[in-house]
């Protein structure tokens, strides 16, 4: 397990598994837990900056966001993450995993992901590669903006 990260109403586990990265999330009700079924994976890249799990759900009233990220980019300072009152905004040391989290549903387009330099250059955005005019379903990610 890489991570745990509680929330409000979820509790979210990071795991590194052979060739992905899985998120399992469970649902607090009353004092137990509840798993709903609810995993995702994301793809193991080379990337120097790389997105290690993903979670966004929605239970009636209840929602939870978790985007957690770790950079081998020694030129990333800092990462803007979502819209207006939710923006984060967090420094991001070189080799360690990062966790924004919100406890409400963003969807991944919402989440206005940039990545900047110290002098606030953007350098990379969060979305999906576009390939021969193709958007790569499989493959949210951190994206060069050069």
């Amino acid at each position: 397990m890489i991570d745990e990260i509680n929330t409000k109403y979820f509790k979210v586990f990071l795991y590194d598994d052979v060739d992905k990265y899985q998120t399992i999330t469970v649902e607090r009700i009353g004092p137990f837990w509840k798993l709903n079924g609810f995993s995702t994976y994301v793809n193991k890249t080379n990337d120097s900056l790389k997105l290690i799990g993903w979670c966004h759900l929605q239970i009636k009233d209840k929602g939870v966001t978790v985007v957690p990220v770790q950079s081998f980019d020694r030129n990333v300072a800092y990462i803007k993450m979502g819209s207006f009152s939710d923006e984060l905004i967090k420094d991001i040391p070189y080799g360690e995993i990062v966790v924004f989290t919100w406890d409400k549903i963003v969807r991944w387009n919402d989440l206005n992901a940039v990545a900047y330099s110290n002098e606030d250059k953007p350098l990379y955005t969060l979305g999906y590669e576009i390939i021969n005019s193709y958007i790569d379903i499989n493959g949210l990610k951190w994206i060069s903006v050069n």
